[in-house]
């Protein structure tokens, strides 16, 4: 699918659909992004320069199987967490996590709640935040996406395929909610 260039051909084609049954996109649109985690890779702090520079070390050129195995594209970031109140009334220091993967871009309508545009970065890019984390919820808590894949372009596929299901789940709801009296 990835070769094909698969994705886009269909998240295009389903999006023409929808405009085709008059789900226009004519009330604004709002952007959000979200960290999506992957397998954390394992390696000395000599590899992780080597990557980081986008090379590749010698280790892993002599033996393609472990290549094959090693996440080149994705990157470290924070996620900060809510800042809470402690016992006494005050707001306690803000937690900030270590997360590994990917981030997923996503643009919606805002009348309807279909994704209109999305693209997928390493997670250390892009700091834009907006109103959209029920779509969020959804992709990653009552659809499980976690990225299981090998590089930028397999994770580009993997959350496109994400995007996809959820207009289709939110064309369900649109669909059955215009079928009832």
């Amino acid at each position: 699918m990835v070769r094909a260039d698969a994705i886009d051909t269909l998240f295009a084609r389903f999006d023409a659909h929808l405009k085709d049954l008059g789900y226009l996109a004519m009330g604004g649109q709002i952007l959000d992004a979200s960290i999506i985690a992957a397998p954390r890779q394992r390696m000395t702090d000599e590899e992780r320069a080597i990557v980081k520079g986008g090379g590749i070390p010698e280790n892993w050129a002599v033996k393609p199987a472990r290549l094959a195995q090693k996440d080149r594209d994705a990157r470290w970031t924070l996620k900060r967490g809510r800042r809470k109140k402690g016992p006494d009334g005050k707001l306690m220091a803000e937690i900030a996590t270590p997360v590994f993967g990917y981030k997923s871009h996503i643009g919606i309508d805002q009348r309807h709640g279909f994704i209109r545009t999305w693209s997928a970065s390493d997670a250390a890019r892009s700091k834009v935040r907006s109103a959209v984390e029920h779509v969020f919820a959804t992709q990653k808590h009552r659809m499980g996406l976690f990225i299981r894949t090998i590089g930028i372009e397999r994770a580009k596929a993997k959350i496109g395929l994400a995007n996809i299901a959820f207009n289709f789940k939110r064309f369900l709801y649109w669909e059955s909610r215009s079928s009832t009296p």
